[in-house]
């Protein structure tokens, strides 16, 4: 079945239906896009950020105890040795818990060998940290004070070379998820737009269409009933469909057809009433000539 020839209300809801369907589809595409957006935002929010946050405290925990054995040196209250010391355990575990969470939050090669390169600093930083608060502890200060100078702080900046490595890396990654979903924004805004639009014109033509295959077979048969009306039954009516607007010009043009045969036939009876007439007035005259004759002759 052809589209001019469906019911008036099979095609308003098929123009509806069509209007509904672009909205669906915008709907599911900005769904889909703000998934994705989602997604990036969750791997930024909740991945590399925290990433990047602990491998800053390993770095002020490092700070911490540096500080600490720093006090243990220049300061000689037994107080502020005690002080040190639990500083130095209490920055120790929290390295321990963010190493830990690093190593099973990192995927990644890259992020795995900057890690690694942390932790074998860990492990040569450590056992010399060990050193220096035995000597401390035994009021061994000087030498204390050599193994600072000469093995720890060295293996210290090893230490915190790979950690702002793996900082950079964790933080590049931030700049990186940032960006996608930045991106992730701009495709969902340009793909809605753009479908929008297509649906703007996609509808404007189905209501355009929908519109003249209804109302131009109206406007033709309210174009016959003003000439039928006038008493023009010459006008000629053709029937493109089978809607509702089709069955009424075919009934408009079966109406017409009736009258035309009805006006034909009146002027034919019409003509032989006159042809009657003028043979009954010539008989009249007839008879009326041959009355007057008689006369006459009585």
């Amino acid at each position: 079945m052809s589209f001019v020839n469906m019911k008036i209300g099979t095609r308003l809801g098929a123009g509806f239906a069509v209007v509904g369907v672009l909205m669906i589809s915008i709907l599911v595409v900005g769904v889909w896009r703000l998934s994705s957006l989602n997604n990036a935002m969750d791997l930024l929010v909740n991945d590399r950020y925290p990433k990047t946050v602990a491998a800053n405290n390993i770095q002020n925990d490092i700070n911490r105890i540096a500080r600490a054995m720093r006090n243990m040196i220049i300061i000689a209250d037994p107080a502020e040795l005690r002080k040190g010391l639990e500083t130095i355990e209490s920055a120790k575990k929290d390295i321990a818990v963010n190493i830990e969470m690093l190593e099973k939050s990192i995927q990644s090669a890259d992020g795995k060998a900057k890690l690694k390169a942390v932790t074998d600093a860990r492990s040569l930083y450590v056992p010399l940290q060990t050193d220096f608060v035995k000597l401390a502890e035994a009021g061994k200060k000087a030498e204390a004070t050599t193994l600072l100078v000469t093995k720890l702080r060295p293996a210290q900046m090893v230490y915190f070379d790979g950690l702002d490595k793996l900082i950079e890396f964790q933080a590049n990654l931030m700049v990186s998820s940032g960006k996608d979903a930045a991106d992730e924004y701009q495709s969902a805004r340009n793909i809605m737009v753009v479908l929008a639009l297509f649906a703007l014109v996609l509808a404007g033509i189905v209501a355009v269409y929908v519109t003249r295959s209804i109302t131009r077979p109206l406007i033709q048969a309210l174009a016959l009933s003003d000439a039928v009306a006038t008493g023009d039954l010459t006008r000629k009516i053709e029937v493109n469909s089978h809607d509702e607007t089709g069955q009424l010009l075919q009934a408009l043009k079966a109406m017409n057809e009736k009258l035309l045969s009805i006006v034909s036939d009146v002027r034919q009876s019409s003509d032989s009433v006159g042809s009657a007439a003028k043979q009954i007035s010539a008989g009249n005259n007839d008879l009326s000539q041959r009355t007057q004759e008689q006369a006459s002759a009585l």
